[in-house]
């Protein structure tokens, strides 16, 4: 480490970066100050290894990284936040979900699901319809396990009106081994009519979003003035 320090990237990175998860597994905190002083490749480097080796203790250390230029630190801190108190993470996840680098909301919403709190349901929504396919499945897997409101996350995910994100949801659904008790709650609601339930269970079997009726078409107007 000392010498990392001193003399900088002067050998292969993988290598190097490897070696420093080993070391630093259980002690993650070493890696901090040298973080803080690296530049350059070097620091990428070393943000890949926090990230793999951060722990919900250096939570409150890796809050300074939520803004780092350096998508690998970005990433660190969401993965530090996923085990740490909920007030103290939610918003920085929050923020972390929307960032430009996949991986880095990858570990958010990973994050963000790991926090099972209620508030975390918008955010989780909005990741269904995320251009990766991974963060997709993990936002619908986080969605899955809020059991008491899953016919209200269901209401929303087909508001949604994507196929990809709806497809994750019912992925993880079935997976969860959740299907049946998703049936059941839109059986016996007593919040919704008829009419929805029936949609909802449709697009629970069809896999398919509902899609609008077409509007009957005007009577053409009586051009002559004769009556009809």
């Amino acid at each position: 480490m000392a010498w990392v320090g001193e003399v900088g990237l002067s050998v292969p990175a993988l290598p190097l970066q490897s070696a420093l998860i080993q070391c630093c597994t259980e002690r993650p905190q070493l890696l901090l100050p040298l973080v803080k002083q690296a530049e350059g490749p070097l620091r990428e480097v070393l943000g890949r290894v926090l990230g793999e080796v951060a722990t919900p203790a250096l939570a409150v250390e890796l809050l300074q990284f939520v803004g780092d230029e350096r998508e690998e630190l970005r990433a660190a801190a969401a993965r530090a936040m996923s085990h740490s108190d909920a007030a103290l993470a939610f918003d920085a996840l929050s923020e972390l979900a929307q960032d430009t680098t996949w991986f880095v909301r990858l570990r958010a919403i990973i994050g963000m699901g790991r926090l099972a709190d209620p508030r975390a349901i918008p955010t989780l929504l909005r990741g269904l319809s995320d251009s990766n396919r991974l963060v997709r499945l993990r936002a619908a897997e986080a969605l899955v396990q809020f059991r008491a409101v899953m016919v209200p996350v269901f209401q929303q995910v087909i508001q949604l009106q994507d196929g990809y994100g709806l497809h994750a949801y019912l992925t993880a659904l079935e997976n969860a081994d959740m299907r049946g008790k998703l049936e059941s709650q839109i059986q016996f609601s007593t919040k919704i009519g008829d009419e929805q339930k029936s949609m909802m269970q449709k697009v629970l079997q069809t896999g398919r979003l509902p899609t609008e009726e077409p509007q009957q078409s005007k009577p053409a107007a009586n051009l002559s003035g004769s009556q009809p």
